[in-house]
């Protein structure tokens, strides 16, 4: 809020406010990290602290202290590492029960060696492509971990999770991740043949975007007691959103239909999230039984 009035109010309380926020959410559930024992999400707890470092970034290079690209990759860096560690866990979980509940025999590996190279892989990526953004080492890398992460996700059985669209709408953003981090190194090596814009869209509007839709909405269901499947509505959400990351990053290969794909992926995107707000944001304010 007050990064959006900064036009009426002065800009460094409002930077302050909004620099100070990562921090104290950290703070928060680190603390019932810490508490609860478990260890593993400590890495977590890590990684959103890296995400405030690039908030950090961000606003002391809105405010002209000094004049920065790294804000946006550190930012980019750490989503892209939390979803493919976090995606990681919770799709083949997700999968491996909604299979069983259906009497699948079918058998999802636990964390293997293709896994952790993949993961190793992605983190090194990253890392590189913070700092050295236009070498082909860093490019050559962002490939091989788009493949290793591919290769992860064909061990997940998703083809099995048509039929329920919260489920494979995240198996279609593991992919989105996968492909992007394959156009982000392409397009370093052959800037002239695979847009930049394109990969990272599909990273941006894409993973994150169809990611966060998907783990919202079946958090929004199970604090509301619903059973966790898509309706009719929110499947045509997802869709939207799907569907509009899709739109802009074809966008930068068809130069004739740029604007008008542009148009789309916005319209079409936007109107995925606002069915969101509409289906669960009365939700919100109701009392529900524990």
């Amino acid at each position: 809020m007050a990064l959006a009035f900064t036009g009426s109010i002065p800009l460094a309380p409002a930077v302050l406010i909004d620099v100070l926020f990562i921090p104290a959410l950290v703070f928060t559930f680190g603390r019932e990290v810490v508490a609860g024992g478990n260890k593993r999400n400590l890495v977590v707890v890590a990684a959103v602290g890296f995400f405030g470092l690039a908030n950090i970034l961000f606003c002391l290079n809105a405010i002209g202290v000094f004049d920065n690209e790294y804000w946006s990759r550190v930012g980019l860096g750490v989503a892209t590492v939390l979803i493919a560690l976090i995606g990681g866990r919770i799709i083949p979980a997700f999968t491996r029960n909604w299979l069983a509940a259906r009497g699948h025999k079918v058998q999802i590996p636990d964390m293997g060696v293709i896994d952790k190279i993949a993961l190793v892989m992605t983190v090194l990526s990253v890392v590189l492509w913070v700092v050295l953004p236009d070498e082909p080492i860093t490019a050559f890398m962002l490939v091989l971990a788009g493949i290793g992460l591919a290769a992860r996700l064909t061990q997940w059985r998703g083809l099995k999770t048509i039929r329920e669209p919260l489920l494979g709408g995240l198996h279609l953003a593991y992919i989105f991740l996968a492909l992007s981090l394959i156009l982000i190194g392409s397009s370093i090596l052959q800037p002239g043949l695979v847009p930049f814009s394109s990969g990272l869209h599909l990273l941006t509007a894409g993973t994150i975007g169809l990611m966060t839709f998907v783990v919202m909405t079946r958090a929004a269901l199970g604090h509301t007691n619903q059973p966790l499947t898509a309706s009719p509505l929110i499947a045509t959400a997802l869709a939207l959103v799907a569907g509009g990351a899709i739109l802009r990053a074809t966008a930068p290969w068809v130069s004739d239909f740029y604007m008008p794909l542009m148009y789309a992926s916005a319209i079409t995107w936007s109107l995925g999230f606002l069915l969101f707000a509409g289906t669960f944001g009365p939700a919100a304010f109701q009392q529900h039984a524990d």
